[in-house]
């Protein structure tokens, strides 16, 4: 039996840390760890997982800011997270979306222009 691999950290490059922050506290509304902006770092918590944000070359990574899009989250709180988009000056109706295997799941933009997935799933 192999060594047992698993998921440390997820790492999202953005251009300003003091714009992004807001959006994944208050949009996506992911626990706030720390803020470093002057070392071009953020951590939150999603659930067990610490999202990073980080400014390309400043010790983070070097992908290119907007360059996510593969990142799902998932919640069994759809009016919650419909609260969200709909303060951030959103229509959630326009960002909700039907998969062919019978998902739904909210797709946003963080002010990069990463993507994102909110899968809804059901309570239970």
């Amino acid at each position: 039996m192999g060594a047992t691999l698993n998921v440390q950290m997820a790492k999202i490059p953005v251009s300003d840390i003091t714009k992004a922050v807001p959006f994944y506290r208050d949009v996506l509304g992911l626990s706030e760890d720390f803020v470093m902006a002057e070392y071009g770092w953020a951590q939150f918590s999603a659930g067990n997982l610490p999202v990073a944000l980080y400014v390309p070359g400043m010790g983070g990574g070097t992908s290119a800011a907007g360059s996510v899009d593969c990142l799902h989250f998932a919640t069994n709180d759809e009016n919650a997270i419909r609260s969200r988009i709909s303060d951030a000056g959103l229509n959630p109706d326009a960002h909700l979306h039907s998969g062919d295997d019978g998902s739904s799941y909210f797709e946003l933009k963080d002010p990069d222009g990463n993507t994102f997935k909110i899968m809804l799933t059901k309570a239970g």
